[in-house]
């Protein structure tokens, strides 16, 4: 099973990838249904006890039990089976994708479609698509600052009357953080040159818009950059904006 999100293989019967905790639909199915069988069996033991002599209601479970083990043998081969085909399935779609087809995207600037090829045919962080995937993961980061500010401008426009959340601006600037802050951690440290000008962009377009929609000055977002301890200092950035935009701050 090849976790979705990080591309780790594990068990198919996982609730989660035990490595980025992606939650796995298969594994969480299988465990919904080992619960509901597990139910049904203790249920109707205990109706087929109360109302039928000891010895009938023995050899009716015996029964019951035996079909509840049939039952989840059955179970355990179905996702089996379909853990094996996703697996054959991914493999193919590895075999049918190719550097020079990621290539031809990324010249265009798509980065929504790079995005999509490299999910689509799990290619995403695999040997010979660094490039494309370092690609991916600014232009992943930045949809996510860019959307939470849209959402918030159109709460502005069209909810005048009502005050943001402290959370809504936190998320905004979690984000814009990652963007901006460079250290080892961090999705800063840029390996391949095509992509430092568009990260370099990046980085403007994000400094441009704290200042726009936030109006904080030059030397505020450097302060919000250079903190040392972000976590602690963030309900600062975030009373300062409300206080900056006439909202009426209350902690989440």
């Amino acid at each position: 099973m090849k976790c979705s999100k990080c591309g780790y293989d594990y068990p198919a019967r996982e609730t989660k990838c035990p490595y980025c905790g992606e939650p796995n639909k298969l594994g969480m199915e299988w465990e919904k249904e080992e619960d509901e069988t597990r139910k049904e069996t203790l249920l109707t033991k205990a109706k087929v006890l109360h109302s039928m002599p000891l010895y009938v209601a023995n050899k009716i479970m015996n029964i019951i039990l035996l079909l509840a083990v049939v039952l989840l043998v059955v179970l355990f081969l179905v996702f089996f089976i379909l853990g094996y085909v996703d697996e054959k399935h991914t493999e193919h779609q590895k075999r049918s994708a190719s550097v020079e087809a990621a290539e031809e995207i990324f010249k265009t600037g798509d980065n929504a479609a790079l995005d999509a090829y490299l999910h689509e045919y799990e290619v995403y962080a695999e040997d010979g698509y660094e490039k494309y995937t370092e690609r991916v993961d600014i232009y992943d980061r930045y949809s996510h600052f860019i959307e939470d500010v849209m959402d918030l401008r159109e709460k502005s426009d069209w909810e005048s009357d009502k005050t943001p959340r402290a959370y809504e601006v936190e998320d905004i600037l979690y984000y814009a953080h990652e963007i901006l802050l460079q250290d080892d951690y961090r999705i800063s440290e840029i390996e391949f040159q095509e992509n430092q000008k568009y990260f370099s962009e990046i980085q403007q377009n994000t400094i441009a818009t704290l200042m726009g929609a936030f109006e904080m000055t030059e030397k505020e977002v450097q302060d919000f950059v250079e903190c040392d301890h972000y976590y602690d200092e963030e309900g600062t950035f975030v009373k300062m904006i409300f206080e900056r935009k006439g909202w009426e701050y209350e902690e989440n």
